[in-house]
This record gives structure tokens, sequence and C-alpha cells, in this order.
């Protein structure tokens, strides 16, 4: 039978259901800590999610990547002040994964300002919205490019891409494919692209060392996801870190040491700290948040992640009858063909 809906002016409309899975997360907000990971408190408060933040080279501004538009775009907020969050480019594209210039002067992000993944070049200007016209596309490539670092003079930019293999579908989940990539580098002019690394699995989060000469990366090349350094040509690729579970993420702490992101089988993220002198591998922070992702350290001390805490379980039974946020979100409602629609986004750890 067809349920029906009657509104306010007596008019029946037929009223469908549809559910859908969603990979949405709780909440993510940016966390701030200014003395070495002794301590942190939340830089952003906002019900969508915010993450993939950096800090300038400077110490005096954070960038970071926000949902709150509808879409993921890029945010700048001063660390010392209570002033809002500001956009930084006008456009319908989404925009990830920013980081700084050496000299703090430009900013390397991802967007899909041209209907692909691509690595663009932008002045930092952070008391104005600039177009996103006037950012220079450094890829330009039908794959996806990702996660650009600068060389420490600034020369190049290292990332990595998946346009050097073909699309295949992904083993387990037909909705996906399977992400294969390597590591490459160009210069800042988008001159001179080199391939560094060929593997049959994912090369991604490309650092350089402090003095330009070795490039940091996770790799699951050997089953498991480890952290591996290369020279900057791509010679000599040795694995640095076989940790007891996934290391991705790499950032240096020090000419010694780096952190990295992890989790567990229970899906927990936390940030890591390894020491390549002793070997040691220790929590970065005193205390832990249930996630920590993808740390950006400053020289001074200031340290920034996104993540939060697992909502509390709800003591009595949630929507249809299972315990717990089954919902990712609140109903939405759509009209469309004369029909209301009712939407019904079931987070995805209760469909598996």
């Amino acid at each position: 039978m067809l349920a029906v809906l009657i509104n306010a002016m007596g008019i029946t409309q037929p009223l469908e259901r549809i559910f859908y899975a969603t990979f949405s997360p709780q909440d993510w907000d940016i966390y701030l800590s200014k003395d070495a990971g002794k301590s942190y408190s939340k830089f952003t408060d906002h019900p969508s999610l915010d993450y993939d933040a950096v800090i300038s080279p400077d110490g005096n501004w954070v960038v970071f990547t926000s949902e709150r538009s509808g879409i993921p775009k890029l945010y700048a907020k001063p660390i010392d002040a209570t002033a809002p969050a500001k956009l930084l480019l006008a456009s319908t594209s989404f925009q990830d994964q920013a980081t700084f210039s050496p000299d703090g002067k430009n900013l390397a992000f991802v967007a899909s300002h041209e209907d692909n993944a691509e690595i663009y070049l932008i002045p930092f200007l952070p008391d104005s919205i600039q177009s996103i016209t006037n950012a220079r596309n450094l890829t330009n490539h039908s794959g996806g490019d990702f996660r650009p670092a600068f060389s420490p003079d600034g020369d190049k930019i290292a990332f990595s891409s998946d346009r050097g293999h073909e699309i295949i579908p992904h083993p387990q989940f037909p909705f996906a494919r399977q992400r294969i990539g390597d590591i490459y580098t160009v210069d800042i002019n988008g001159n001179n692209l080199t391939r560094l690394t060929n593997s049959a699995s994912w090369d991604g989060s490309p650092i350089w060392s402090y003095d330009g000469s070795k490039i940091l990366f996770y790799s699951e090349r050997n089953g498991e996801t480890s952290l591996f350094e290369m020279n900057e040509n791509g010679t000599d690729q040795t694995l640095l870190l076989a940790y007891s579970a996934p290391a991705i993420s790499p950032k240096l702490i020090s000419e010694t040491k780096l952190a990295f992101t992890t989790w567990s089988s229970q899906q927990d993220f936390k940030i890591l700290m390894f020491d390549t002198n002793t070997k040691e591998i220790n929590p970065l922070f005193s205390d832990s948040l249930d996630l920590m992702f993808h740390p950006d350290i400053h020289p001074n001390g200031l340290m920034v992640f996104h993540g939060g805490n697992y909502p509390t379980k709800p003591d009595k039974p949630g929507i249809f009858g299972f315990d717990g946020n089954v919902l990712a979100k609140s109903i939405d409602s759509l009209s469309f063909a004369d029909q209301l629609v009712n939407i019904y986004g079931v987070r995805r750890a209760f469909m598996a």
C-alpha cells in the first residue's frame, strides 16, 4: 500500500522513503596545541566537517578544509585572534589538502576546478576572497593528483598521483576503484614532471627532509601500509618504519623524529611519534581523542590536527529499534514530481 501525506490544505500526497548508505563521519573539528603536544584545545567548533589543517610558516595562520558551505573549501583563521574563519577562494569546485610554500607567500592545494583533482598554486591572501580562476594548474592531467608538498627551497612540489595506472574496480567495494598511485615531483612553474616511484599499490603523502635530499612517504607495496624514504630523485627507496598497524601521513618533528597517523581494528585513529635513532614509538600527545588525524607541526611548538570523540551511546533504543545513532544526519524531505520523499542517511557501519 502506498503511504500518503495530507498537508495543511487537505491535499493528499504520496509519501515514499528512500534509504541509502553514507560514509559521512561524525563532526570533525580542528585542534590546536601551543606547547608541543602537552595539551590541546578546539580551534574550530562547527557542526560541519573541518579537516586537513596546516600552519603558516610565520605561525600566525591556520588554513584548513571545511564543508560548512556544502562542499569542501579552504578557510583561513588567525591563531591568536577571535576572528572567525575566512573563506579563501570563490568557486563552485571543491578544494582540499592545502600546503604553504616555505616563505608563506603561496598555497598549493587540490581542487576540481577543471573537473578533475588537480594541484593548483595561488598567493596566500587571507584578507581577501580570490577567484579560483586566479589559481595556476600545475599538473594538468586526467588522472587524480593529491597531497602536494613544497621542497625546502620552494622550487618543487612533490605529490601523489594515479595517472600512471589503469583504473580497475575495487576487489571489495563495487562503487569504488582500486587505488594505485605513485610519487611525482614538478617545478612550481608546472615544468619538469618526474615520476619517482612505480608501485603496484598506493604511494602517498610525500614530505621532504629538512635539507631537501630525501622524500618520505607511505606505501602499501609490502602488503602493509608502512613508511618509506628515498632520495629526492627517487633512488634508494628504503623501508623506514614497519609498524604493527598501518602508518600513514608522515610529518617531521625534528631531524630525528617524525609523527604519523595510525589506527586500530576498532577504527580508532591516533597520532604517534617515531624516533629514527632510538626506534622508540610514543603518543605525540599526552592524552588522546578517539579520532586524531593528519598532524601539522611548526618549529615553535604549534601543532594542529583534526578529529573528535565518538558520540556517547544513548541509554534508550535509537530510531528503527536499533541501539546507537543509526542515522548519519537528520531526515531530509525532498519534493519532486508532485511527491514528497523522505531520505534517511544510514551510517555505513550499521549497513555493514
